[in-house]
């Protein structure tokens, strides 16, 4: 992938701890999500991007983000 930016709209599992009743339960959902990053590799099972990317030559990054390609909802090119 060559300096392609991409927008990811994916949805993310999401955990609560203690004691709850049965209506309090209605109330937990997924947690909507938009990263947006450099993309590294997309394929069958995931996609990555990162934040950061250096411009020195070399395909070195930073602070990545792999996302499952089940949770992803869309995909833009930006």
């Amino acid at each position: 992938m060559k300096d392609k930016i991409v927008s990811i709209e994916w949805d993310d599992a999401s955990s609560n701890s203690g004691y709850w009743d049965d209506h309090r339960l209605e109330d937990f959902s997924l947690v909507h999500n938009c990263s947006v990053g450099h993309l590294i590799r997309r394929d069958r099972k995931q996609v990555v991007i990162a934040m950061e990317r250096w411009r020195d030559g070399d395909r070195r990054y930073r602070t990545t983000e792999t996302i499952p390609r089940g949770m992803i909802k869309k995909i833009t090119y930006l």
